[in-house]
């Protein structure tokens, strides 16, 4: 076949009888079924004058005991790649009715990559001194003489990720549940630690039941540092959440480049996957530098998110935080940027119908940047039910509130509520109440800007009370009609400072 191969013979130490060397050669044919990345294929198998012998694919790296020995405990983000990968080859098994049953260092061979690829999967060895194979690593039922299931696979990963990520075995057996020693220096998600916990409790009744269970978890909306989406985007940290999904920093290890991910929180029923791909159709049509660009939409697993631009910076409100009280000139400039990005959006008839600092990201130029169009709205299609209410209370537009039809005289509304945040300090319709915030803003007027802030231009405290007006039919017609009346406010204002300054 022209290829390289590994070929293996079985001695007397793993062999204990001529009915363990029919049992192993039935167990290679059996795994010789599964073709997974995560486990390494087995070609041919049989017996000769000295023996069963085994060929199979020849798999480069270290094993993760000599890498345990030599370094000790290893980084958060490397143990997580060997646990999913490890985690979904057990998957891929059970669903074909196989188990691991001799998971253990000595069997994981790990890439200068960190790409893993398991020995001996499913193969009924012998566990003695000779194998390798220590003791922590026998599920409790096996050493009861009961039979295995993919629980006792789940107490192996267990045992795994135990040692590689506190350098140590765990409790042999423990009746307790036993706690991962903490060191500050490498800290473990909790998440992780859960997992773990849940992994090697001695009841494998109360043990995820399968890999595919342990998977969900791990899976979850908390992904963690170093899981691997895709085959292509790897999990750096999280970024913040919102209503529709968890955002998370990511590489793409195929364009070697920043990315951010938002994966979709909760269940995906039909309504949601309608908003999730009309979020990807609505972004990607908008280019604009004050809009974070959209790639593409990945479907993984069961779950579905979309892969972004990485901006290096914070949130509005974040940046706000530390900033007070903003130049009012500085809070124009953004004002402008974000009025700018809505306007490229409007030209194409979508409506963000979600302006507020959460969704405006400040970068490291201190350029605005909006993000998250997704409960956007183009032409006439309708994505949500008759009458729901979508956004954020203190942002909404009345006519959000009543359920009407929003256009971008909506937006315009959430744009002055955030002008009256940079400039005034707080939104105009504060409660810890939402009720009373929507009772507000359907009905009450806001306090005047130069109460908040003294010796802000009258053109400007004007120009806001008509972006805030409940009708929308009296505030100005469109962003770009604020936008030149913004300008001339900002005009003014340089005039003036500059007169200021020359006296």
């Amino acid at each position: 076949m022209d290829r390289e191969v590994c070929l293996r013979r079985f001695g007397a130490d793993l062999l204990a009888s001529a009915a363990a060397a029919t049992r192993l050669l039935t167990d290679i044919r059996r795994v010789a079924r599964l073709h997974h990345p995560a486990i390494a294929a087995i070609h041919d198998a049989g017996r000769d004058g000295e023996g069963i012998y085994m060929v199979q694919e020849h798999v480069r790296g270290r094993s993760l005991r000599e890498i345990l020995d030599a370094e000790g405990a290893l980084d958060v983000p490397n143990a997580v790649q060997v646990i999913t990968r490890t985690a979904e080859a057990l998957e891929y098994a059970h669903g074909l009715g196989l188990l691991a049953r001799n998971l253990s260092p000595e069997t994981v061979i790990v890439a200068p990559s960190w790409e893993v690829r398991l020995l001996d999967f499913g193969l009924a060895l012998r566990h003695t001194e000779a194998s390798g194979c220590r003791e922590p690593y026998r599920a409790p039922e096996t050493s009861r003489g009961e039979r295995m299931d993919p629980s006792s696979d789940v107490y192996l990963l267990g045992v795994l990720s135990w040692e590689m990520l506190a350098g140590t075995l765990p409790p042999t057996h423990s009746t307790t549940p036993a706690e991962l020693p903490v060191d500050e220096a490498r800290p473990v998600p909790d998440l992780l630690r859960r997992v773990i916990i849940k992994c090697l409790l001695p009841d494998r009744l109360q043990r995820y039941g399968s890999a595919h269970e342990l998977l969900e978890e791990l899976h979850g909306t908390s992904l963690l540092p170093g899981t691997l989406l895709a085959n292509r985007y790897e999990i750096l940290r999280e970024l913040g959440r919102g209503g529709m999904g968890t955002v998370f920093a990511a590489r793409d290890l195929v364009l070697d480049e920043p990315v951010a991910l938002k994966v979709l929180t909760g269940g995906i029923n039909e309504t949601t996957e309608k908003r999730f791909i009309q979020e990807i159709r609505l972004a990607r049509q908008i280019n604009h530098p004050n809009i974070v660009r959209v790639h593409t939409l990945e479907r993984w697993r069961d779950q579905r998110f979309i892969v972004m631009e990485f901006i290096d910076g914070v949130d509005l409100r974040a940046w706000c935080r530390t900033r007070r009280p903003l130049p009012l000139a500085a809070c124009l400039d953004l004002l402008t940027g974000v009025a700018h990005g809505l306007a490229a959006a409007h030209r194409l008839g979508i409506v963000h119908r979600d302006v507020k600092p959460e969704n405006v990201l400040i970068d490291a130029d201190a350029r605005p940047r909006l993000v998250d169009f997704g409960i956007a709205r183009q032409g006439d299609l309708h994505l949500t039910r008759e009458g729901l209410v979508i956004g954020s209370p203190a942002y909404m537009a009345p006519e959000q509130i009543r359920g009407q039809a929003a256009d971008q005289r909506a937006d315009l509304y959430a744009l002055g509520i955030l002008a009256y945040f940079m400039i005034g300090g707080e939104e105009p319709f504060c409660s810890e109440n939402v009720a009373d915030v929507l009772r507000m803003q359907l009905d009450a007027a806001p306090t005047p800007l130069s109460q908040l802030r003294p010796g802000v231009p009258d053109e400007l405290a004007s120009l806001l009370l008509r972006v805030l007006e409940k009708d929308p039919n009296r505030r100005p017609q469109s962003v770009s009609e604020f936008i030149d009346a913004l300008n001339g406010i900002r005009s003014a204002l340089r005039t003036r400072e500059e007169m200021t300054a020359g006296v």
